[in-house]
């Protein structure tokens, strides 16, 4: 196979090989499972404040009639205690209408826990006010998308002086990899546009 095809099934192998075959069996000690431990214990802590979350995933999105990882955190988190109408995900909003009303019920700690991808819930989301946490399931492409999503919570209009970003490693995955990518990438974006880098040369197109 190519790279890109190893790549991309490592990423799902990595947050749970439940998305690759469901002849697999549940692996209770994966990303899954302790990013819903993270986030429900982060909710029980700041329940009086109505703190909000954001659980970031480009790949394992919601299916129909298939595995994948947003229902099954929503249903580890609902197991947790979290209710029901707390937890969304972007996907569910279907228009620019939709998508403000979840907003505005994120602002006001109506919903406390959403999921979502980079390109769903990157730039234009104006969901800080209340947001306490961010979690990274997966490692998205591109420096620049991680800068997006950290830019959701990071963000002034935050009422928390103090916020959570949390980054899910599975060990002797593909994962150290991928992040060992990112830094490489971004490395070489910041020698160019520094003008540091006597060893690499990058032409206007």
């Amino acid at each position: 196979d190519n790279m890109l095809k190893i790549t991309n099934e490592a990423k799902l192998m990595a947050i749970d090989p439940r998305l690759l075959s469901d002849d697999y069996p549940m692996h209770t000690d994966g990303k899954l499972f302790k990013c819903a431990e993270q986030v429900a214990r982060i909710w029980e802590e700041s329940k009086e404040q109505k703190s909000t979350q954001i659980i970031f995933s480009d790949v394992g999105t919601p299916k129909e009639n298939q595995f994948d990882a947003y229902h099954e955190m929503k249903r580890l988190l609902i197991e947790l205690g979290i209710p029901e109408n707390q937890i969304a995900f972007i996907h569910d909003a279907k228009d620019d209408v939709q998508r403000e009303a979840l907003f505005e019920k994120v602002r006001t700690g109506e919903v406390r826990v959403l999921l979502g991808s980079t390109e769903k819930l990157g730039t234009g989301t104006n969901v800080q006010h209340k947001l306490l946490a961010v979690h990274h399931l997966d490692v998205p492409w591109r420096p620049s998308d991680l800068t997006q999503r950290d830019g959701r919570i990071v963000r002034q209009g935050n009422e928390n002086k103090e916020v959570q970003i949390y980054r899910y490693v599975a060990k002797d995955s593909f994962d150290s990899y991928l992040w060992q990518v990112q830094e490489n990438k971004l490395r070489f974006i910041n020698q160019i546009m520094s003008n540091r880098s006597y060893a690499r040369s990058a032409d206007d197109v």
